[in-house]
């Protein structure tokens, strides 16, 4: 009996411990969608390093004047050894390379926050879904099942 409590407390422990091994980290929580809490500029993030950013470029970096943009570029999310602090650095091309590095003070399943490491100015984004492309140009039919209220 004691060595079957044993063999079952040690196959909880190892299921826990794998479960701790692939707990989410920011390398994975930045994946999806996020606008910023003006809702003027949205950054995605995708597998294999590729981010897209989207609306007014001067909304993620004061160094940006206000342009409005829609591009992709790179980015990488590593973790600094000597202050446990994760770097989110952003690569674009709009008309000149263009290099962001932020440290990610907060990140969870809806909320990122960022702050510049050049100017200290803190960003904070929120989640989102975004709308899917539309297959047609027709209007929606009035008895359908969700409705929109403008704003």
């Amino acid at each position: 009996m004691l060595k079957k409590i044993t063999s079952i407390v040690l196959a909880l422990a190892v299921v826990v411990c794998c479960f701790a091994a692939c707990a989410f980290t920011p390398e994975k929580k930045i994946l999806g969608s996020w606008k910023d809490s003006t809702g003027v500029v949205a950054l995605e993030f995708k597998e294999g390093g590729v981010c897209k950013i989207s609306g007014n470029a001067s909304a993620i970096s004061s160094a940006l004047s206000a342009i409005s943009v829609d591009t992709e570029g790179t980015y990488t999310v590593m973790k600094d050894e000597a202050t446990k602090e994760y770097h989110l650095t952003l690569n674009f091309t709009f008309l000149i390379s263009i290099k962001l590095e932020y440290v990610i003070t907060d990140i969870s399943s809806d909320v990122l926050t960022l702050k510049s490491v050049d100017s200290g100015k803190t960003f904070s984004f929120v989640s989102y879904k975004p709308e899917a492309p539309s297959s047609s140009s027709a209007p929606a039919s009035p008895d359908a099942s969700s409705s929109s209220v403008a704003a």
